[in-house]
């Protein structure tokens, strides 16, 4: 193949690498919680409010977010706009018509931008009158069976496709040129298809559960969610990748069944830095690329998305599942090609899983430190792991995972033994194919609850939050010029507060007397809404009674008010705590449960790179062992007797070594011994 014929040929690959890395760079949160709104839960107000704030945990779609005003009598009265304000999309505004005096409840529905998932509550407000009971905080509903079993298709499709491709390109080719090879790869290559292919499937099967979700209007949801949401333009982004990887799969299959492929250490030996533009490279990169277009569409961080540094971590996650159970998965369909083939069956078994066996010791351990990561920041506390169907869900896959390495354990064996000289020639154990099938079982079942695990809310939230030792600043002092103003605010926070000022003269005498104080309230931002309140006095405290406040930042003025004199305003700034969170009851510990999964990973980082050090050595070791110096038996030429010589092994002047007692062939004494010596020759 040309060189224009490559650049061709990864003018298409490389495109689509870029494009899935860029889309799943700012991924948010996958559930999103409700936090907070204006007005707050249960408030009381002297007029109608125009609009209503939803603050939510993470990024949601206003395209996607309905509400219904209901007042207590039964009347509903709809929204006359949703609004996201694109530099905070976990806020959303809802414009409401006028309504009269009453009780109202609102009821909400809306959905994360990444996957969709819904969040469904209600809010009550009275306008001139008490409102009926406060809610419950709304929460994302729970995982449906279908979406986590399709996801599971996608998880298992996913693996399929690397552990073929890493059987395939990297441990079949170590069978040697011949039939067995060839059929080997086309089998595994036909597995790492079927693998695209589901994969594909599933993203359309969820995508059409999504879209079923969002009611009966085709023709208007379908366009907003390919065009307007994040989930869509992934979805979009993973099937291109999909697409093109059936191809490319497809292909290195047809060139199996005609012969074979060559393996990456084989193309990068033969075209060298070139190897980057052959088929089986561009199908790496692009596997890889649809494996960081997975890892962001699940769960993840929060509204501000995901650093470079957490997809990198998440790919990594998903690669080494690939590598570990869809390297069994291809392992298992290459031993039952030898199997059925009988041609030389013990030395190829043994080839494959002794060269499978260190890509899946590393895979695991990958797979293990990676997965211990990622709980750390999904898992708020040792109480969310044991008090949430996320964290038990979790801690099932822990112990699964725990016992498939138990079954694991006997090839690891069998490699560790395998990688010494003395082990060249160790037959494979025994029940081989049905402790691997076990294995791949066990596999499936892990990457079962890990789709479970994608599909539900984590295990965080303000509930499993430390408790904070600072105690809510209710009063803050400032002055302007010769006055003093200190503000307070109680009990500072979400919802009904007592607030008041005191204002002090520090001049003396003073210019003049102090007739009144106004108090302006006002949101940071253009679009913050003000509110001046009027003041009783008593003294030198003026009170302006009792004042719903959300939760945030607040400019405060106070206004001072003297005769003959302009006002004289006071700037205080303030922050209104937010409402008191139901703890949940502690089990165990409350400690922040990343620091101490954070250090299981580091310390089984260590011991699997130890451990890999270690058989990198055993191997090297055994190599030079098997290649070292070998003995050979060679007649003499003379008296029936045996001279051992040992190949490789040179004297200073550059002669064959001979050992003590056997006299060397004829000839070889005169070059080998010094002129005057004559007590070795023979008359």
């Amino acid at each position: 193949m040309t060189q224009w014929g490559w650049l061709r040929r990864t003018s298409i690959a490389a495109p689509l690498v870029v494009l899935a890395l860029w889309l799943g760079a700012p991924a948010a949160s996958a559930h999103s919680y409700f936090l907070d709104s204006d007005p707050p839960d249960g408030a009381i107000l002297a007029k109608a409010p125009a609009r209503v704030v939803l603050v939510f945990s993470s990024a949601v779609t206003a395209d996607f977010t309905s509400a219904d005003l209901v007042e207590a009598r039964g009347q509903h009265y709809q929204p006359a706009a949703v609004v996201a304000d694109r530099s905070t999309p976990n806020v959303v505004t809802l414009a409401l018509p006028k309504v009269p005096t009453g009780s109202y409840r609102l009821t909400f529905v809306t959905r994360d931008r990444v996957d969709l998932h819904q969040t469904a509550g209600s809010i009550v407000f009275g306008v001139g009158t008490a409102p009926g009971g406060v809610t419950a905080a709304p929460q994302p509903a729970p995982a449906r069976p279908s979406e986590f079993v399709l996801r599971w298709v996608g998880l298992a499709g996913l693996a399929a496709l690397l552990g073929g491709l890493l059987i395939a390109l990297l441990v079949a080719p170590r069978l040697g040129e011949g039939p067995d090879r060839a059929r080997a790869q086309a089998a595994v290559l036909s597995m790492a298809l079927g693998g695209a292919l589901a994969h594909l499937a599933s993203g359309a099967a969820l995508l059409a559960l999504q879209v079923a979700g969002l009611g009966p209007d085709l023709r208007r949801t379908v366009p907003r969610l390919l065009t307007g949401s994040e989930y869509g333009s992934r979805w979009l982004a993973s099937s291109m990748l999909g697409v093109a990887l059936v191809l490319f799969v497809a292909l290195l299959r047809r060139q199996a069944a005609r012969g074979g492929v060559a393996s990456l250490g084989a193309e990068f030996g033969r075209l060298g830095p070139w190897a980057l533009l052959t088929a089986q490279v561009r199908t790496l990169l692009l596997a890889v690329a649809l494996a960081a277009a997975t890892a962001v569409s699940g769960h993840a961080a929060g509204a501000a998305g995901l650093t470079a540094g957490e997809v990198l971590l998440r790919t990594l996650h998903l690669v080494a599942m690939g590598l570990w159970a869809g390297g069994l998965l291809g392992l298992v369909v290459g031993l039952l090609v030898l199997r059925r083939s009988g041609v030389q069956r013990a030395g190829g078994v043994r080839t494959l899983v002794l060269g499978f066996g260190r890509y899946a010791g590393i895979g695991f351990a990958l797979l293990g430190v990676t997965g211990l990561l990622l709980s750390g920041s999904q898992v708020a506390s040792v109480t969310a792991l044991l008090s949430t169907s996320y964290g038990l869900v979790l801690a099932l896959k822990v112990g699964a995972t725990g016992l498939v390495a138990a079954v694991a354990l006997r090839h690891a064996v069998f490699t560790w033994r395998a990688l010494g000289s003395k082990g060249r020639h160790l037959r494979p154990p025994r029940a081989l194919l049905a402790t691997a099938g076990l294995e791949c079982g066990g596999a499936l079942v892990v990457m079962l609850l890990a789709a479970v695990l994608g599909s539900s809310a984590p295990a965080r939230g303000p509930q499993f939050d430390p408790i904070s030792s600072e105690v809510p600043a209710t009063q803050v002092t400032r002055q302007s010029g010769e006055l003093l103003g200190a503000v307070s605010v109680k009990p500072n926070r979400l919802g009904p507060n007592l607030l008041s000022v005191q204002v002090v003269d520090s001049r003396r005498p003073p210019l003049a007397p102090i007739s009144g104080v106004s108090i302006l309230l006002r949101q940071p931002g253009a679009s913050g809404r003000s509110e001046t309140l009027t003041t009783t006095r008593t003294g030198s405290r003026f009170d302006a009674g009792t004042v719903n406040l959300t939760a945030g930042d607040l400019d405060v003025a106070v206004l001072v008010h003297r005769s003959g004199l302009t006002d004289r305003v006071i700037q205080v700034p303030w922050r209104v705590n937010g409402p008191e969170v139901v703890r949940a009851p502690v089990v165990i510990s409350a400690a922040p449960f990343a620091p101490l999964v954070n250090l299981v990973a580091a310390l089984l980082a260590v011991t699997g790179a130890a451990v890999l050090l270690a058989g990198v050595l055993r191997s090297r070791r055994g190599r030079d062992e098997e290649s070292g110096p070998v003995r050979t038996r060679t007649p003499a030429p003379h008296g029936g007797r045996i001279m051992h010589t040992v190949r490789g092994w040179r004297r200073p002047d550059g002669e064959t070594s001979w050992r003590a007692g056997h006299p060397p062939r004829r000839g070889q004494d005169q070059r080998s011994q010094p002129a005057g010596d004559t007590s070795q020759r023979r008359p």
